[in-house]
């Protein structure tokens, strides 16, 4: 990128910052953007790729980490190719005893680095994050980054995409006050319709 481009970049990314919550996500998205280099971009990646469909879902929230908002729940999650094939963009809705209606917007996108995935995420419940995964394997893809929960008793999260076939992903997130100790806090089964 050019070094005016580089300037105009960063004076969006401030306005986005002093303007509103939307503009958190437009920094987001900038962010992302900027650190795809010109030549990565409409590449197809097939570790991305894994994610495109509808999904039917059945998630728990566990007592040890939710309390009496623990329970089981289900429902959809729909991930879809953003502009140009950049990112994947998923929305998910879903109902769980206990905690009631969630929704999740996931973006996944590539890092310009092997094995590493960046996403943006935000919920029904509090703003947005930004998460650094690595693929440990073939089918195995973890997310390790800081995190406050809402209740500010979790400092830290890790979660863990198991990819059992083309149809059925797992997932298990654990969270943690010292990043040594982890403890279950959801997990579930993602099936492709």
């Amino acid at each position: 990128m050019t070094e005016l481009t580089l300037k105009k970049i960063d004076a969006v990314k401030q306005k986005a910052v002093t303007s509103s919550s939307a503009g958190a996500l437009t920094l987001g998205l900038l962010t992302f953007a900027a650190a795809a280099p010109a030549d990565d971009v409409g590449l197809t990646d097939t570790t991305l790729e894994k994610y495109i469909g509808v999904w039917d879902m059945e998630l728990e929230t566990h007592t040890e980490t939710f309390g009496d908002r623990g329970g089981v729940g289900k429902g959809t999650m729909e991930c879809r190719w953003g502009a140009m094939r950049a990112w994947v963009d998923c929305d998910m809705d879903a109902d769980y005893e206990g905690l009631g209606r969630y929704a999740l917007k996931v973006v996944l996108h590539r890092t310009g680095k092997d094995g590493i995935v960046g996403a943006f995420v935000t919920n029904s419940f509090d703003g947005g994050r930004l998460y650094v995964g690595e693929w440990k394997s073939d089918t195995e893809l973890t997310f390790h980054d800081a995190w406050t929960d809402p209740r500010r008793q979790w400092e830290h999260q890790l979660t863990t995409y198991t990819f059992l076939g083309p149809d059925e992903i797992r997932y298990r997130i654990d969270v943690s006050s010292d990043n040594e100790t982890f403890h279950l806090h959801s997990s579930g089964v993602y099936c492709r319709r």
